[in-house]
């Protein structure tokens, strides 16, 4: 511990180990993946001869007898003071150790010392089975979930499983929403949705949830190897998004997370949607979010959204929009704008031909018509964008002149 070993030897020891780079941070030691092993085994045998140094044969000083525990704090009839945690019984592993949850319980009430919370195991979660389907690797996480690819044993099949994090597990709203959002995308059956096969928990209280696996990359991740889309294949992409919100809110659900982090492109071309984890239905009277409350990813939120109005399907118009410009461009929109820009509709979009060249003016009004920051001037519905993202697609052109008067606010 770096607050602690300037306590246990002389800053000079301590310089002379850590920096073995001339570098004026020992931070360098581990940054460059040189000595890291060699600098622990000679701080060990320094803090060693230091303390035979401090203590000779004695040993370190006795510790000093134990407080008795603050008002409030005393034990009860099924506590034991010989249990870490005072508690007496109780399932003991291998160890030895009681299974008892550890608690932070203050000893002496005119200082700051206090016992720590001994930090738990991190969860194995690689080579568990479940549903079928071996854990094999993980994938990614997010702030509520972690993602792993699977082989179903039976079918010799490969799937992902999502699971609920650990400490997200004693939360009811973060559960609720975990199974929330098992029901919304096993509710729809259409090609361009991810595919829920299976969601349940296991004996040890783990929620997973089994989904459809596209062997492919991510649209931020594709155009992070490979740079912006051609616009034509721009257009076919954001034309199976708007396919699979067709389906979405037709079932009466709005995504509310619609970016190119939460698309596939299948190394086949395929086009599929998924995390469903910040969907709402807009026929269930149960929130989980507080009145007032935000979800998404900010740079892809409608407008409304910032503002806290009630919303419907055009919020994720809007994010399909940001996500054509993202494809088209190769920029994350609003880069560079202070949040505080976005939360109050100040933030602005570059305009797009800062990095396309000549956008033909079809495209530019198909992103205005996305984009439009008063939703009664974008698509009215998915089904809208799809008829002209399909012509955009199929290397048509639009008719500027067919709008009604969209307010451009973005560049």
């Amino acid at each position: 511990n770096k607050r602690d070993l300037p306590n246990a030897l002389p800053t000079d020891q301590l310089n002379a180990v850590l920096n073995r780079h001339d570098d004026p941070a020992f931070e360098t030691v581990a940054a460059k993946g040189e000595g890291v092993f060699s600098a622990l085994r000679e701080i060990s045998r320094l803090v060693l001869e230091e303390a035979k140094r401090e203590y000779g044969t004695k040993g370190p000083p006795k510790p000093a007898p134990k407080r008795p525990p603050p008002i409030g704090l005393g034990l009860t009839d099924s506590q034991d003071e010989t249990s870490p945690y005072g508690v007496k019984g109780g399932s003991r592993g291998p160890s030895g150790l009681s299974d008892a949850i550890p608690m932070a319980i203050p000893l002496d009430t005119s200082s700051s010392s206090i016992i720590e919370p001994i930090p738990m195991p991190p969860e194995r979660t690689i080579g568990q089975t479940v549903g079928g389907c071996v854990i094999l690797a993980k994938l990614g996480e997010g702030g509520m979930g972690d993602v792993y690819l699977a082989r179903h044993k039976a079918l010799g099949k490969d799937f992902v499983v999502k699971t609920l994090k650990p400490d997200r597990r004693s939360n009811r709203t973060s559960v609720k929403r975990f199974f929330m959002e098992a029901r919304a995308t096993a509710s729809l059956e259409h090609e361009n949705v991810v595919r829920v096969q299976d969601v349940g928990t296991t004996a040890q209280g783990m929620h997973y949830m089994i989904m459809q696996h596209v062997d492919g990359l991510n649209l931020e991740d594709k155009v992070g190897e490979e740079g912006p889309f051609k616009p034509r294949e721009a257009a076919r992409i954001s034309l199976e998004v708007a396919k699979a919100l067709d389906a979405t809110h037709s079932a009466g659900v709005v995504h509310r997370d619609v970016k190119p982090q939460n698309v596939i492109l299948g190394n086949d071309g395929s086009v599929t949607l998924i995390d469903f984890g910040l969907a709402r239905n807009l026929s269930d009277n149960q929130r989980l979010t507080r009145q007032g409350g935000l979800v998404g990813t900010p740079a892809y939120m409608a407008p409304e959204m910032m503002a806290r109005e009630d919303i419907d399907g055009r919020v994720d118009i809007f994010a399909l929009g940001l996500t054509f410009y993202f494809l088209l461009t190769g920029e994350a929109p609003f880069l560079g704008s202070d949040i505080h820009d976005l939360f109050l509709g100040k933030a602005r979009l570059k305009a797009p031909e800062l990095y396309t060249g000549n956008l033909s003016a079809s495209y530019r009004y198909a992103l205005q018509r996305l984009l439009a920051k008063d939703r009664q001037d974008r698509y009215p519905n998915a089904q809208a964008a799809i008829r002209e993202l399909t012509v955009l697609a199929g290397g048509g052109d639009l008719d500027p002149t067919s709008g009604d008067g969209t307010k451009v606010w973005l560049w």
